[in-house]
């Protein structure tokens, strides 16, 4: 991760269910955990929940494209770490870009772009009260 943005991290244990029948993750479990690390990130960091813009706001975020890079892989009972930090805020949109550690390594790299959608499902601008809160963590 490049920029100075604020990071979150969000440890992981490896359960049963994540991995396939080798005991490894199975390799669409990683962009759950990351979905995790990008919920965590906005509760933690910026003080939102879905549930909030959606009653609030009448905004929600929706994914518009993932892209993951595996280097590597976690197992049964793994404890793993999802780093997460905006990269881009603007518009509608904003970037993620994740990282799955394990033992201090990347494993995965996941770069998610999210849009903001209103009530009627038409992408709208994302709501000031969230960028002045990411504004002000840098």
């Amino acid at each position: 991760m490049t920029n100075n943005a604020p990071i979150h991290t969000l440890d992981v244990r490896v359960h049963w269910n994540d991995t396939d029948a080798g005991g490894r993750v199975y390799h669409t479990q990683y962009v759950v955990f990351a979905e995790w690390g990008r919920t965590e990130f906005l509760r933690d960091k910026l003080d939102i929940t879905q549930a909030h813009m959606i009653a609030d706001e009448g905004t929600y975020f929706v994914v518009k494209s993932v892209n993951v890079d595996y280097a590597g892989y976690a197992q049964l009972d793994d404890l793993i770490t999802v780093e997460t930090r905006v990269t881009k805020l603007a518009g509608a949109k904003m970037t993620f870009d994740q990282r799955i550690i394990k033992n201090g390594e990347p494993i995965v790299t996941v770069q998610v772009l999210v849009v903001t959608l209103g009530k009627n499902g038409i992408p709208v601008r994302i709501p000031k009260y969230i960028i002045d809160k990411y504004r002000g963590l840098r």
